[in-house]
Parts: structure tokens; C-alpha cells; sequence
């Protein structure tokens, strides 16, 4: 059948192990789920069970997933085990534990959560391979198997992290070996600063195994930016394209009037921080800005919707920011959107390591189009590259002390708006809406190829 043929939706299983209520790297897919219709395909998903590790969005994206159909199995990972183990033990455990610490103790419970989440993940590295997620495999091919038969699916996506989605899409792909898989790479993998420290030169060797042998037995690979493509096209010794389609914005999330503006200048980050994605230095630069401008405490504000680490608290308390940083939790995808526009200005941190060089994280699509100043403290890779082709900010480097407090005093002194002229061509490539159209085509390829091999 080619896409020539086809007159109506035809399904398309998408295997992610996170789904909403869940937000874990969700946002790409609920968006191409959304607008994949408008193309004549019908998503159907298969993914894990959520459970309460991790952020939840009980608005899940404006309700775009309602109409998807999404299978949610069981897994075999140390989350959902957690939660079990957690369901047996009731909340009695959890009560006396917190009864038992006094507030002198503070400190040293939170260090010692910090050494034991340190020293978990570890553990978990050493034993589980490719990562922590793997146990969902197994269930997660058996159900997807299911739904091919039943529904006579000929197309499938595979989207990490995860790492292990792409074992499913692996095992589909002997079992039917007929079925045209696309595999998606929201993240790096060998190369991802955040899960590249694998813990013995034998499980470096084997995530580049893995790693290429996902890639060579693909029909077809996807990235989020080019950095991870040349990388990608080079496992598989250029013998097949790598397709860029970036992460994105969808302009209906910007069609609502803006809220009221805050009373004071009011510069904003939403969304995670961890290891060297940390505002340590940002901290310790507004600290020495501050004391050099004249009343500023009482005209300026940061926010970070974020989860705040201890360590992050006591950086705020160190440099004596209790009056200018405010943190509010992690909220709805809705109330992110709704904050960073409100904003004066918006802050970006990617803190430099080997492999930062293709982090392009998804917000900064999203400030684009919030149409705020953006100071991003980045090193040269795609982050840097997508704020100036943008022309949305300015971009800093992480150890450019001096630029950092330079680009604070000048959004201080500009009252939060940078000199800055936005590249509304290039902005616009990043709809949500174009994305999927760009997508649909690739899937359409294999109609077309298909279809011309029969002839």
C-alpha cells in the first residue's frame, strides 16, 4: 500500500516508556500524537505505568493525548518496585522516620540522601544494562506484538531515553521482520553528558555496541539536533541518512493573552537541574551584581520553577539571595508556558562537560517563542548555536565569569530587555504543526519505496 493508496488513518504504534501523566521527554511525542492525524496516521501508544517517582502534569498537555490510544504495562524496573515495596509497607516506615529527625539534624539527613542517591545510582549503572529502565522490555514487546497483529501495524517508533525502547523495537524487528521501524533519539547515547559515565570500560564497549546496533538495523534514525546526528551517521559508517527533526513549540499554547505583568523585574528558569546543570555560578554572579546596584533587591526577582536540590538552597543562602530567588515546584506544562511569558527575561543553564556540546534542551524552543530576552549560560554546541541563529539573547560561556555579570548588568540596566531581534524565519521552522509534517513525510517515504518496488 502506498501513501498514494492510502485513504484513510493508517496506525502508527509508538513505543515510549514514559506517557502522561508522566512528563519525563513526553512533550515531542504528545505533540507529534497530536498533529499526526492531521496526516492520515493514528497513533497508538504503548508505554509503562506511571508511578510517583518522577514529575507528574495532571493537565497532560492541554488534553492533546485524550484522543490517543495508550497502552500502559507493567515493568519490571527498580521504580516500579519501589512503589510496590512502598504499597506493601504503608505509610507507617515514612512517618517514623520523619519523626525521628530533629531539626538539627537536617543537614546530615540531607547529606546523607545525597551519598545515597549517589551510591544508588551507581549500583544501578553496574547492574542493569543499558539502563535503569530495562526491565520494562520484555512486557513492553509483548503487548506492542499484540497490538501488530491485531490492528496490522506496519509502522513502528521507538523513542528514548529510555536506551531500552529501542531493545523493543530491536526484539519487533526479528519478530516481524516485514514491519518498518523508525528509531528516535530524543537524547544522545553514548555521548550524553548526563549518562555517558558508565561504570567499567565493558559497559562503555557495549553501549557502543548497542548503540550501532540500533542504528544499522533502523529503517530509519531521527534526532533532535545535528551534533547527535553526525555522530549517529558515523556508527552506521555513513551508510544511511540521519534525519534532524528538532524538538519544537506549538503556537496554539501561545494563542491566550498573557497574564498580568509582576511589580518587579522578573528574570525565570523552568524545568530541571541536576549535576552540571547547576546555577551555582549564575548564584554567585548575581550575588557580586547585586551589591553594586543600588536598591536592586527591591526591583528584582528571580524564579526557578524547578525541583531545588539542597545544595541549590544553600547556594541561594550562601551568596545571600534569599530575597531576590524564589522557587516554586515543578507545575503544569500550561503554567511553565504561562510563567516564562509573564517573564522579563528567561535563563538557560547548560554547565559544560564532555558531551554538552549536543544538549539542546526543549525549552529553549519554547522561550523562542515566549518571544522573551534569553541569557543563556551555555557552552559552544547546539544550545549556543539555536539562541543566536534565533537572535532570542545572548549566550555566555560557563566559566566567562566577567560576561555573566556584564549580560546581568545589562539586563538590569535595560530593565530585564536585552538587546535582541528575534529571527522570526528561523523561529518558525520549530512549529509543532511543520515538525509532524516533516515527520509524516519520512513515514511516507517507505510507502513510496514500497510502492515502487512492487512496480
Amino acid at each position: 500500500m502506498s501513501v498514494l493508496e492510502r485513504h484513510e488513518s493508517e496506525p502508527l504504534l509508538i513505543i515510549s516508556y514514559d506517557w502522561p501523566p508522566m512528563v519525563a521527554g513526553v512533550r515531542r511525542w504528545v505533540k507529534f500524537a497530536h498533529y499526526l492525524p492531521e496526516f492520515d496516521y493514528r497513533p497508538l501508544v504503548v508505554c509503562a505505568r506511571p508511578t510517583r517517582f518522577g514529575a507528574h502534569d495532571e493537565e497532560p498537555l492541554h488534553g492533546e493525548v485524550s484522543g490517543v490510544s495508550a497502552l500502559m504495562t507493567s515493568s519490571y524496573d527498580p521504580y516500579h518496585a519501589a512503589q510496590q515495596f512502598s504499597r506493601l509497607m504503608g505509610r507507617r516506615g515514612k512517618s517514623a522516620v520523619g519523626a525521628s529527625v530533629g531539626a538539627d539534624d537536617v543537614e546530615a539527613v540531607s547529606g546523607f540522601r545525597s551519598f545515597a542517591r549517589r551510591a544508588a545510582r551507581q549500583c544501578l549503572n553496574f547492574c542493569l544494562f543499558p539502563d535503569d529502565r530495562v526491565g520494562w522490555v520484555g512486557p513492553a514487546t509483548r503487548a506492542a506484538a499484540k497490538l501488530i497483529e491485531r490492528h496490522h501495524i506496519r509502522k513502528i517508533v521507538t523513542t528514548s531515553y529510555p536506551h531500552s525502547a529501542h531493545l523493543v523495537g530491536l526484539r519487533l524487528k526479528r519478530k516481524f521482520p516485514d514491519l518498518y521501524w523508525l528509531a528516535d533519539f530524543r537524547d544522545g547515547w553514548v555521548q550524553n553528558p548526563y549518562f555517558r559515565n558508565a561504570p567499567t570500560p565493558l559497559h562503555r564497549y557495549l553501549h557502543r555496541r548497542l548503540e550501532a546496533k540500533v542504528v544499522i538495523k533502523a529503517d530509519a534514525v531521527v534526532t533532535v539536533c545535528e551534533p547527535i546526528a553526525r555522530h549517529l551517521s558515523a556508527v552506521a559508517c555513513n551508510s544511511k541518512p540521519v534525519h534532524v527533526i528538532s524538538n519544537g513549540y506549538d503556537s496554539r499554547d501561545y494563542a491566550s493573552p498573557v497574564g498580568a505583568p509582576f511589580d518587579k523585574l522578573t528574570l525565570v528558569y523552568t524545568g530541571t537541574l541536576f549535576m552540571q546543570r547547576s546555577p551555582d555560578e549564575f548564584f554567585r554572579a548575581l550575588s557580586d551584581v547585586v551589591r553594586t546596584v543600588n536598591r536592586v533587591e527591591d526591583r528584582l526577582q528571580v524564579i526557578f520553577m524547578s525541583k531545588f536540590l539542597p545544595e541549590h538552597y544553600e547556594s541561594v543562602h550562601r551568596y545571600g539571595l534569599d530575597n531576590i530567588v524564589r522557587v516554586e515546584p515543578m507545575g503544569s506544562h500550561r503554567a511553565a508556558l504561562e510563567l516564562q511569558r509573564r517573564a522579563d527575561g528567561l535563563l538557560a543553564i547548560e554547565g559544560r562537560a564532555a558531551g554538552a556540546e549536543i544538549m539542546l534542551t526543549q525549552k529553549i524552543f519554547e522561550y523562542m517563542a515566549a518571544r522573551r530576552p534569553v541569557l543563556a549560560i551555555a557552552p559552544e554546541g547546539a544550545l549556543a548555536d539555536a539562541v543566536r541563529a534565533s537572535g532570542c539573547g545572548v549566550v555566555v560561556a560557563p566559566e566567562d565569569y566577567e560576561g555573566l555579570c556584564e549580560a546581568l548588568r545589562l539586563l538590569l540596566a535595560a530593565d530585564g530587555s536585552f538587546p535582541f531581534e528575534l529571527n522570526e524565519a528561523y523561529i518558525a521552522q520549530f512549529d509543532r504543526q511543520f515538525l509532524t509534517r516533516r515527520l509524516a513525510r519520512l513515514l511516507d517515504m517507505n510507502d513510496l519505496y514500497d510502492y515502487r518496488k512492487e512496480k
